[in-house]
């Protein structure tokens, strides 16, 4: 009885002596590996900040108001596209846009008016160069009337001086002498009235000439007045319209509303009150501040970062996006160093109110086993390196 118990005793302490053995190989082979991990595996160090947001590269355009104002509409919607041109806001302009129909009007009748007054001087125009001619032929006519009355009445008085020498003769009657006399006086009476008729119509001529160039100059003085009330009209209506423009606010480039101010239709707005705010679109970048401890000597233009929303659920997939390291502060300001990773994709893919978002960005700075790691950390007394989880 005694020795069955005792072989049992024995094959026990046999079997547990086996398991010794399997326990300790299973130790010395992990702790081979994790030695050659430790010494040999290259891990990402990472320097990682979470004072850090998204800005747009291009500076961020405000929107303001160009004159005091009620606001009749608003088209602002935080996170909406916009393009350059797009009605943002628009201010009352009932004011401006009846100036604008009135001064409309009053060049429209204006340049009818010059229309009319066109017409006319081209009718003056034309009269002046016509009166001449006709003066010319009506001063001939008159002329050839007056030296045909001339012709008779010396051709009576001829006629008349013959009848007087032959009745001294006896060869007249003295009856035929008074008629000859009588029929002389009429014609030099006729030929002296034309004659008067003649200066009468010179003068009348002139007369009608000098009317007609009055008519003329008085017409071109209209004329250069009617211009200049045109060109006055025109100016005041462009001023009209440039203030009308100012009533009304468009985007001045394409991008994306990112803020609002409380502006509602109905609402006044001083000249000078920012109303939005719009990122340009295109590429965003993620400013990040850095310890010169983490940032002096490791940090370098090129490197691979990551950048992700700070309030990111890694477990519902935000994740974040890819970036690299643009540029960094050449020294610390106000005991920080600024570095700025460009994001490797559009602005649109990271939201629409990406512009400001607070952010968690880590760059690779290098690689190394966990060994250099943690003889890193200690030299440095840094607590912040950690390698990211992919």
């Amino acid at each position: 009885m005694q020795s069955a118990f005792l072989r049992t005793l024995r094959a026990l302490e046999s079997d547990h002596a086996g398991w010794e053995f399997v326990w300790l190989f299973v130790g010395i082979a992990l702790a081979t590996a994790w030695a050659g991990w430790a010494g040999f595996a290259r891990l990402p160090m990472i320097a990682r900040s979470d004072r850090a947001r998204l800005e747009g590269v291009e500076s961020v355009h405000a929107v303001q108001a160009d004159e005091d104002g009620e606001l009749l509409e608003t088209f602002l919607q935080p996170g909406a596209a916009v393009q350059a041109g797009d009605t943002l806001v628009r201010f009352d302009d009932r004011s401006e846009r009846a100036t604008l129909a009135e001064l409309t009007a009053r060049r429209a009748a204006a340049e009818r008016g010059r229309i009319t007054l066109l017409e006319r001087l081209r009718v003056l125009e034309a009269r002046t160069k016509l009166t001449p001619a006709l003066d010319r032929s009506d001063t001939s006519e008159s002329n050839a009337r007056v030296v045909e009355a001339e012709t008779r009445a010396v051709r009576a008085e001829a006629d008349a001086r013959r009848s007087r020498e032959l009745e001294v003769r006896g060869l007249v009657s003295p009856a035929e002498v008074q008629r000859l006399d009588a029929e002389a006086r009429g014609e030099r009476a006729a030929a002296d009235a034309l004659d008067a008729a003649r200066s009468r119509t010179g003068a009348n001529l002139m007369m009608r000439q000098l009317d007609v160039l009055s008519d003329r100059a008085a017409a071109q003085r209209d004329l250069a007045g009617l211009d200049a009330e045109i060109d006055a009209l025109r100016g005041a209506a462009d001023r009209a319209r440039w203030m009308l423009a100012r009533r009304t606010i468009v985007a001045p480039v394409a991008g994306r509303v990112v803020r609002i101010a409380e502006a509602t239709p109905g609402s006044h707005a001083e000249a000078g009150d920012t109303l939005a705010w719009i990122v340009p679109a295109g590429s965003l970048r993620a400013v990040a501040e850095y310890s010169p401890g983490q940032a002096v000597g490791f940090i370098q233009p090129g490197q691979r970062a990551w950048v992700r929303p700070a309030n990111a659920n890694v477990l519902r997939g935000e994740v974040g996006w890819p970036a690299r390291v643009a540029s960094l502060s050449p020294e610390p300001r106000s005991g920080w160093v600024r570095v700025e990773s460009a994001l490797n994709v559009a602005g649109s893919e990271a939201g629409s109110r990406a512009y400001g978002l607070p952010v968690v960005v880590e760059i690779e700075v290098g690689r190394a086993t966990p060994i250099e790691q943690m003889v890193g950390v200690a030299a440095h007394g840094v607590a912040r390196w950690m390698p990211r989880i992919d």
